[in-house]
């Protein structure tokens, strides 16, 4: 079908969300879908892309505890240099970290690299702050109206400092620059935040600043290529957290596209060039060829699902655990005609 590695990739990623047997008959319409990318590589790729993804992406990837990832995602400078020094130094950001006190490995690729910029004298990472000694220059800079000077401060603030600056914020409140600074970091906790208060102006520079917090709404509201990118890295199952995404994206995959082959090569062929999110790009190409003619396993003679026969993939979802789909099924798509897919 001449599809790229990267396209390649993000289907087999898709394809994972349905029943064995329908991926294997989607792949015997589809051929071979590219080479295998590691989730380092996957992520570099969206690193050097044309539109970086948001912030929040990177948290979500710190999440996941693996240094090979932490050492891409130290290249992310607007993240700031308390996240950057606590990857060196190999501080867990995935669940629990508040109670965790072992220390994460260095990916051999990063440590060679800080062991060469450190005999060069280029390694540039400020040595570690703290509240006290950030909060005055914070306050300084808030008054004055350096947006940019509060964002470099509010970056550098550590992750265990953060309650200090809300009890900072309560006994005497920041400015409005110093608060816009702190909130649009990823590092600040959603009760300070609120602390801050709600305005269309702050709203605005969450968005700008790409701060998201749920991953319904990521998948909503970014392109299908970046999310899919992205999600190739994260969301495996071997990697905590990435079932969240899993959770979202099984129902709406299995319900649009299951194992019809024509619709999933109407994704393959919208994929390159579709502007929409995620979930618009696999309603629409579930929309343009009809209702998938394999919905299911077979079921028995009492209209009961054989749950002997199922492995674990087959096994109908739980009603509740397709509840998130719901949030992301866009209107219907439609109609439209595709050269070379049959229609039902």
């Amino acid at each position: 079908m001449g599809l790229t590695i990267a396209d390649g990739r993000k289907l087999t990623f898709l394809l994972e969300l349905v029943r064995p047997d329908q991926a294997r008959r989607v792949l015997g319409r589809l051929g071979q879908l590219g080479s295998e990318q590691s989730a380092p590589t996957e992520l570099r790729m969206l690193l050097n892309g044309r539109r970086p993804p948001p912030l929040g992406v990177w948290l979500w990837v710190l999440a996941c505890d693996l240094p090979e990832l932490n050492a891409v995602v130290f290249e992310v400078r607007r993240l700031g240099d308390a996240i950057r020094r606590d990857i060196i130094e190999g501080v867990p950001f995935g669940p629990g970290r508040d109670r965790r006190t072992e220390r994460l490995p260095l990916a051999p690729v990063l440590e060679r690299r800080l062991e060469l910029a450190r005999f060069e004298e280029e390694f540039d990472l400020p040595d570690r702050q703290t509240a006290s000694r950030l909060l005055p220059r914070l306050r300084a800079a808030g008054e004055a109206r350096q947006l940019r000077r509060a964002r470099q401060l509010a970056g550098a603030l550590p992750y265990d400092e953060w309650d200090e600056v809300a009890r900072a914020d309560l006994a005497d409140p920041l400015p409005g620059y110093a608060r816009w600074a702190l909130s649009c970091h990823v590092n600040c906790p959603p009760s300070l935040r609120g602390q801050f208060g709600s305005h269309a102006k702050f709203e605005y520079r969450l968005q700008q600043a790409g701060v998201v917090a749920e991953p319904n709404r990521y998948l909503a509201e970014y392109s299908a290529r970046d999310v899919l990118l992205t999600l190739g890295a994260i969301a495996q199952p071997h990697v905590p957290g990435g079932s969240r995404f899993r959770a979202e994206l099984e129902p709406l995959v299995r319900e649009h596209l299951g194992g019809h082959s024509d619709a999933w090569a109407v994704l393959a062929q919208l994929l390159p060039t579709f502007n929409g999110s995620l979930p618009e790009l696999i309603s629409t190409a579930g929309a343009i060829v009809g209702p998938d003619p394999d919905p299911g396993p077979d079921l028995g003679a009492d209209g009961a699902y054989d749950e002997d026969r199922l492995d674990s993939n087959q096994r109908p979802a739980d009603p509740q655990s397709a509840a998130p789909a719901a949030a992301l099924r866009p209107p219907p798509a439609p109609t439209l005609a595709v050269e070379g897919v049959r229609r039902p």
